[in-house]
């Protein structure tokens, strides 16, 4: 090959190369590499779990939306268990406490309302009961035609709501039954205290006509006996118990 042949394609492939006609390599490629460079100070973006609601008049009962927002599933919780209307939990469910992402939303905000309620405040058991077994004020206090002292229920309930939080208690209790002229029921509540689930029972009783000539209607003495039961289950919580059922001094 002559010397102006070999020039001549000395000068053709550097011309190829600046054109960029062809690799360097005719087995390895040059890689493709992302010139930005990956954020590590940056968060993750977390999933935000779905907004829950509360039944109205319910007790444990919650609305839980879909991701769309245009379905909302109903979940029973007691503090240990779950049951969901969604057809993960129905399709997955076998009695071993499956949890679907609607159970463990109701689940997780149960607790953040705990901590949100009463550790945020730093507030331990043995606080949290002195709370509750503060003493009312002596106007609020009643007499008894039997000369016990007695407390009407909202100021019960108004304490369980303000030292508790209104989604940390709960209240259950069976239909009264008819015995003898009295209306006994059988009623139990639940608290959410710090994390852990306690509850406490009692009976409670209402005559419908007391002896001293003041009759009560049925649904009253039913109401009646539904409301002893939920102040004799607070009391064992602290709730009157140095003040109510007792004589008058």
């Amino acid at each position: 090959m002559s010397v102006v042949k070999q020039i001549a394609q000395v000068l053709l492939k550097q011309q190829k190369r600046k054109h960029r006609a062809e690799c360097r390599s005719p087995v390895i490629k040059p890689a493709i590499v992302s010139k930005r460079k990956p954020d590590k100070e940056k968060p993750k973006r977390r999933k935000k779990a779905p907004p829950v609601f509360q039944i109205t008049g319910k007790a444990k009962m919650f609305f839980v939306e879909s991701e769309d927002k245009k379905v909302a599933f109903k979940v029973k919780w007691n503090g240990n268990k779950g049951v969901c209307s969604c057809d993960d939990y129905q399709q997955n469910h076998k009695g071993n406490g499956y949890l679907c992402s609607h159970i463990t939303a109701v689940r997780d905000g149960q607790k953040k309302m705990s901590v949100l309620a009463q550790q945020s405040c730093k507030k331990t058991d043995d606080q949290i009961y002195a709370e509750l077994s503060k003493d009312f004020p002596e106007d609020l206090i009643l007499i008894r035609s039997d000369g016990l002292r007695a407390l009407e229920t909202i100021h019960v309930i108004n304490r369980l709501n303000d030292v508790l939080g209104i989604l940390n208690w709960s209240w259950k209790c069976s239909t009264p039954v008819l015995k003898n002229n009295e209306y006994v029921c059988a009623g139990r509540l639940d608290v959410y205290i710090n994390g852990r689930n306690a509850y406490r029972q009692q009976i409670g009783s209402c005559r419908i006509n007391s002896g001293d000539g003041f009759n009560l209607s049925h649904g009253e003495a039913q109401t009646g006996s539904i409301q002893m039961s939920l102040k004799k289950a607070a009391s064992l919580f602290g709730i009157g118990l140095n003040q109510i059922y007792r004589a008058n001094h």
